[in-house]
């Protein structure tokens, strides 16, 4: 009886020192919390002052009262949670691990010896460690987005430490459709892994943004919708350009009717024609589309020279980057066509990789592409692309504009 109690005393105590050590995400890095120390996310942005990037906390007492907006539990996002406060700002959180937090808990961060930092224009808390700086308060608490215009997400793309920025926020944009792209017609690649980035827009000319998705998310391989409607997101950034990254696949209800394609008037035997004039690139049925550098994308443009619209792409991104983007036409019906041909004009600077299909010069003089015969692809789906390419030892900046197809 003796040695039975010896032994069940052991497992008593080792059950103790086992449970002891167990890591409890709800105990706070503090015992007791200072509230005259709670910081919020805009106070917190302001300790970013340029041209400093990054700051460090060092008082133990800073406190972040906030709500999670956004989780990983989609896999769109890994090791990254986004979280709202009180003032209904947002910011971004780099975990050390991943898993712990969920849409809709109330948490404590203590901030002591964390980094705030700001890259590419993305202001982010990094390498949270939930042990040691989070203490969740409470579980399923109520999160709306909020309902805004993509006129308003774009308006601070300069500006990512302003009141007035969306940049991490939770949001609900309405009268959105996405782009056809028959190369990609899912969310991104899952049977490849690869990300992309698609292109949503209003019925308004010219007024595109970005939705990025992760290859690995669990409605990579969801075909995009081909209506019109809501959406919600996470608004994040790459330098300017805006994205927006999904929570989940409900969180996409586009069932209405599409934009009315525009009407133009076009002459007797012409197929095709692109001119800019309406400043922007995706009207008609164009896809804009990054293959390796989200960041380097065709958009449209004016100079002293050249009063009129044109389309523009240069790889020269804060210096030369590695890029590859694709400008590719809607499909052409030349079923009928007797002798098709395309024309297009273009001007170029600085040395790098040519276009493809085009004569490059320099110093933006215009170029008359002369007329390149379609005679070879006469078919109901033929299209047109224009391939960029940069590398770091040149970047080319690239003008295009008059585009056209038509009978010869």
């Amino acid at each position: 009886m003796e040695k039975y109690f010896v032994s069940a005393a052991k497992i008593t105590l080792l059950l103790w020192i086992a449970y002891s050590c167990k890591k409890e995400y709800d105990h706070p890095p503090l015992k007791t919390v200072n509230d005259g120390a709670k910081i919020s996310i805009l106070k917190l942005k302001e300790r970013l002052v340029a041209p400093v990037n990054f700051y460090k906390f060092t008082d133990g007492d800073t406190n972040l009262y906030c709500t999670v907006i956004s989780d990983e539990v989609s896999g769109n996002f890994y090791q990254q949670i986004f979280v709202r406060d009180e003032e209904g700002k947002a910011i971004q959180l780099n975990l050390k691990e991943s898993g712990g937090l969920y849409f809709g808990d109330k948490i404590r961060i203590n901030l002591n010896k964390l980094y705030l930092v700001s890259a590419n224009s993305m202001i982010y808390l990094d390498s949270v460690d939930l042990a040691k700086n989070v203490v969740k308060l409470s579980s399923g608490n109520k999160v709306e987005p909020k309902h805004v215009s993509l006129d308003e997400v774009l308006s601070y793309s300069a500006m990512p430490a302003n009141a007035a920025s969306l940049q991490s926020q939770l949001v609900e944009l309405s009268g959105m459709e996405f782009k056809t792209n028959t190369l990609v017609p899912t969310f991104a690649d899952a049977i490849g892994k690869v990300s992309v980035s698609q292109t949503i827009s209003t019925c308004e000319a010219g007024k595109i943004m970005t939705v990025r998705t992760s290859g690995r998310s669990n409605f990579a391989g969801k075909l995009l919708p081909k209506g019109n409607g809501s959406i919600i997101g996470i608004i994040t950034q790459y330098n300017t350009s805006m994205q927006l990254t999904l929570r989940n696949y409900s969180d996409v209800i586009m069932t209405g009717p599409l934009c009315a394609a525009p009407t133009t008037t076009q002459a007797p035997g012409t197929f095709l024609v692109k001119d800019f004039n309406d400043n922007s690139i995706g009207s008609g049925g164009w896809i804009n589309y990054a293959i390796t550098n989200v960041s380097v994308n065709w958009s449209t443009g004016t100079s002293s020279l050249t009063p009129s619209p044109y389309g523009r792409i240069s790889g020269y991104v804060g210096g030369n980057t590695n890029s590859e983007t694709w400008l590719i036409s809607p499909e052409i019906n030349l079923e009928s066509a007797k002798d098709p041909i395309l024309s297009f004009k273009s001007a170029a600077k600085f040395s790098g990789t040519a276009l493809d299909a085009l004569i490059s010069s320099s110093d933006y003089l215009w170029v008359p592409s002369g007329y390149v015969s379609l005679e070879a692809f006469k078919s109901a789906t033929t299209r047109i692309a224009f391939k960029y390419k940069s590398t770091t030892a040149g970047a080319t900046s690239y003008q295009l504009d008059d585009i056209v197809v038509k009978e010869k």
